[in-house]
């Protein structure tokens, strides 16, 4: 794992260098071992630059950028390839290896194969830029499911790229502008999502993307194509449904998955997991304990009164055999990382649980410098609430009749509808926990106007009511979503929410929230549930076997009561889904109030011109004095206003 960055200028730029050896050491927290910089004038001035944190190949000979043996290619790669000793077999002949890097098996396979043939290849997760020597021409690639990221655009002429946001923002490349759309994307859906960024004209390059650039005409232009495409797995799984057994599908998917793991045990330093109470960490932890003839390493967040899943993951680590490790986390350890946030994610970010993903990381690093993690299995097998919620919901909707469901739905979207809704979520919280009630009463009211499954996992995701986001520009915006998905006959409703959240929330917020937390420590996760492979198994699996009685990941919780602990399974935590969150709302309203205060002035909203200043107002007014949930929503103002201020130095703000 490491960061990457690079720039191409078609004329004889004398500062790429600089600018790129900049982007390079502003990456260190990725890469600490070392920083490489390699410098090519013969097509105007192009450089790539490599921060690397070593884990295969410790040795100078897995350093980069690296060359090829025949000299024509030059790569910086962000990620490792898993599969890269049978790709070493499957090249065959009589090789001069330099080292063991899986590095230097992607250049060589390149260099035999084609960059198309070997990606289809490859099993890993990855960023990467590759120079070719004799054709002048650079290619950008991403993994298929999106783990590893890659920032790229153009500025004055000059393509620029970088694995994060920051890297490009103090370049020296700028100034940048803001992106509105971008920001309506953040305040509606707590996250950027792909190809977006905060800044206009630069982009995300899209998971199982490549794009190849070229001199045409004293221009760099770039032509960007898909070798992996998530809609095209889907389709090839609704068009061949096979029958089989509950006990031959459960068969199928631990195999898949213990080769997964298997793979992303490929390590010169130590590997550990994360292991909370829930059902895809604990799954990954048994088939490592499986695979493995050392106690696995194992890495728990203690966290205060509802929020502790410790003594659960606990018991499981007990059962199993790990070599267990449990982290306290307090409120104050929480509330210190906050102010840090802008510049731990460079790019704005509002998922709260970026906080305790942050600690966790920086105890798992004391300790290893790779961790295997449970994400992206509710993704795969239906395991947020959103997913069982769809087919109730979506059943009693296509019920009503048409006429009836028109009158609600213009009901629910008038503001006396809005303000009624509002008013019946204060009503509702006396009592029990207030924010849960508030906010189901809020969401119940928004979904009785959904005109199909889209609209109804749009009005599920977005978190402002449709038309409410406090923003002075692009208040009509809305997540675009795959029309390939939407018009893809066959699929359960409930699969069509997990489609699109594999297609947005994922590499957009799971991921993200992940990799810039753990990179910050220069911690690399691995994350088995996204083996290409399994997805494409895990698309397949019938909806039967993903939901039943309410209840999420039914194919897995089945597989894991074989390696869990005699009534694991069965105790009733096991059935609700508690995340990794924080008591965001109690910290806003007390110790986090001075600090939200001072970024929600009259003067900083005024001069932000993508904002609302006095609808900001109104909500946080509503939040504090009306105990309305807007906790999340503003929690994305927040971390807008405040990487604004921390980088608005590199920005030009019109």
């Amino acid at each position: 794992m490491c960061g990457i960055a690079g720039a191409w200028s078609a004329s004889a730029d004398p500062a790429i260098l600089c600018r790129v050896r900049k982007m390079a050491e502003k990456l260190a927290h990725r890469g600490p071992d070392a920083i490489g910089i390699w410098v090519d004038d013969s097509a105007g001035m192009h450089a790539l630059g490599h921060a690397r944190l070593a884990i295969q190949d410790l040795t100078p000979s897995g350093a980069q950028p690296m060359v090829s043996a025949g000299g024509r290619f030059v790569i910086a790669l962000n990620g490792e390839i898993y599969n890269h000793w049978e790709l070493r077999d499957r090249l065959g002949g009589r090789r001069n290896w330099r080292g063991r890097s899986d590095t230097e098996t992607l250049l060589e396979c390149i260099s035999e194969w084609g960059v198309r043939t070997t990606l289809n290849r490859v099993n890993g997760m990855f960023a990467f830029a590759l120079w070719d020597r004799v054709t002048h021409r650079l290619t950008l690639a991403r993994d298929r499911s999106g783990e590893k990221p890659l920032y790229w655009g153009m500025k004055d002429g000059v393509l620029i790229f970088a694995s994060e946001l920051g890297a490009i923002l103090e370049s020296g490349f700028g100034p940048f502008h803001i992106e509105p759309e971008s920001v309506a994307a953040l305040l509606n859906l707590g996250y950027i999502p792909d190809p977006l960024s905060i800044l206009r004209n630069i982009l995300k390059l899209e998971p199982g993307h490549v794009i190849e650039f070229r001199l045409d005409g004293g221009r760099i232009v770039g032509d960007k194509t898909a070798y992996w495409r998530f809609v095209d797995v889907l389709a090839a799984a609704v068009s061949s449904r096979t029958t089989q057994s509950d006990a031959e599908w459960e068969e199928e998917v631990e195999t898949a998955l213990e080769r997964s793991v298997r793979l992303r045990l490929i390590s010169d330093v130590p590997v550990g997991a994360f292991l909370s109470g829930g059902v895809d960490s604990a799954l990954i932890v048994a088939m490592m304990a499986k695979v493995v003839d050392a106690p696995v390493r194992t890495f728990t967040v203690a966290m205060p009164a509802v929020w502790d899943e410790s003594p659960r993951a606990r018991r499981l680590a007990e059962y199993l055999g790990t070599d267990h490790t449990e982290i306290g986390i307090s409120d104050q350890d929480c509330l210190e990382i906050i102010p840090k946030l802008p510049t731990i994610y460079t790019e704005p970010f509002g998922d709260s649980s970026q906080v305790p993903t942050y600690v966790v990381s920086a105890a798992a690093r004391r300790e290893v410098t790779v961790v295997l993690s449970g994400d992206g299995g509710d993704e795969l097998f239906a395991g947020y609430h959103r997913h069982f919620q769809a087919r109730r919901v979506w059943n009693g909707l296509s019920r009503l009749p048409r006429p009836v469901h028109r009158v609600l739905a213009s009901m629910a979207g008038s503001n006396w509808g809005r303000r009624a809704i509002a008013a019946a979520s204060v009503m509702a919280s006396g009592g029990g926990v207030r924010e849960g009630r508030m906010l189901r009463i809020q969401k119940a009211g928004r979904l009785v106007a959904a005109r199909s499954v889209a609209d109804l996992y749009l009005r599920l995701v977005t978190q402002w009511p449709m038309g409410q986001a406090p923003l002075a520009v692009g208040q009509n915006w809305t997540l675009a979503l795959p029309g390939e998905i939407i018009s893809l006959d066959g699929l359960d409703p409930v699969e069509q929410l997990m489609a699109f959240d594999i297609c947005t929330s994922l590499p957009g917020d799971m991921l993200v929230k992940v990799d810039r937390a753990a990179m910050a420590h220069a911690l690399e996760v691995r994350v088995p549930f996204l083996d290409h492979e399994l997805v494409e198994l895990a698309m397949r699996v019938p909806p039967s076997l993903k939901i039943q009685g309410g209840q999420g990941k039914v194919i897995l919780r089945r597989i894991l009561s074989r390696h869990a602990p005699p009534g694991w399974m069965e105790a009733p935590e096991a059935k609700r889904k508690t995340g990794f969150g924080i008591p965001l709302a109690a910290w806003l309203r007390n110790e986090l109030r001075e600090w939200a205060e001072s970024l929600l002035t009259t003067d900083l909203l005024q001069s932000n011109p993508f904002l609302d200043e006095r609808a900001v107002r109104a909500r946080w007014k509503e939040f504090l004095e009306e105990n309305i949930s807007w906790e999340h929503p503003l929690w994305s103002v927040l971390m807008l206003q405040a990487w604004l201020q921390t980088h608005q130095r590199w920005l030009t703000i019109e």
